[in-house]
């Protein structure tokens, strides 16, 4: 249980949690290692339980055919998959896939459906996250329509970075040209190129961000625009937390 609790300091939902909530929900919490690849919530499908990421990160896919996937928005440890539950939807909008792999905290979604008056402080940072990943998708989209490839793929590894807090991804050409929507071979010569002028260095099965700098003067401006929704999503958890 002292491993739970630990965890859950790391989530930035769960450690806000007043002590009731916490003491409420902790037997219920179940802190799992998930692996890159692993489908959390199938598009369309229910959503039976909540991730809250400690380590990992989960990737919200929006699922065009089975060899195109487009990324609408990262999850990490400032929020959870499956928050659409305290909306009255079971069923998830889109597809989660685990994208770096690491612990998370598990949570059945019967609860948090069913025992809201119980929840405040849960529900209304639940309900504050759908509005935050509203405004990802809808910064994604224009993303995918009128940016550059090498713009995106830039603001991705950005975007990751800001969501996790790591350099170091286990992401390979191939797997990151599926996410960004864009052709492998296309994926590749950029990151050949920002290897190159040292943006980043590359392995066989991972990627480092060795310039911060240059990677986010190379990123489209949808990255600080996520950025900025994202500050200040976390600003308002905090007031959140102060009222409850």
């Amino acid at each position: 249980m002292q491993d739970v609790l630990q965890a859950m300091s790391h989530n930035r939902i769960l450690a806000g949690l007043p002590a009731q909530e916490r003491e409420y929900l902790e037997p219920s919490l179940e802190l799992v290692g998930l692996q890159l690849g692993d489908v959390l919530h199938e598009q369309g499908g229910r959503i039976d339980c909540v991730y809250f990421p400690v380590e990992a990160a989960i990737s919200m896919t929006d699922l065009v055919d089975r060899k195109r996937i487009v990324e609408v928005t990262v999850i990490g440890k400032e929020g959870c998959s499956g928050s659409s539950v305290v909306l009255g939807s079971d069923r998830s909008a889109s597809m989660a896939i685990v994208q770096i792999g690491g612990k998370a905290l598990r949570l059945n979604a019967a609860p948090v459906v069913n025992d809201q008056a119980r929840l405040p402080y849960l529900t209304a940072t639940l309900r504050r996250y759908n509005s935050l990943l509203m405004e990802h998708a809808v910064i994604s989209v224009g993303c995918s329509q009128f940016h550059t490839p090498s713009q995106r793929v830039a603001r991705w590894l950005k975007a990751h970075w800001h969501r996790t807090g790591l350099e170091t991804f286990p992401f390979t050409a191939d797997f990151l040209a599926v996410q960004v929507g864009v052709e492998a071979d296309t994926v590749a010569e950029i990151l050949d190129k920002l290897q190159k002028d040292g943006v980043i260095t590359r392995r066989r099965h991972s990627m480092t961000i060795t310039d911060q700098e240059a990677l986010g003067r190379l990123a489209c401006a949808c990255f600080e625009q996520v950025k900025v929704a994202t500050d200040g999503y976390v600003a308002a958890l905090r007031n959140i937390h102060e009222s409850s």
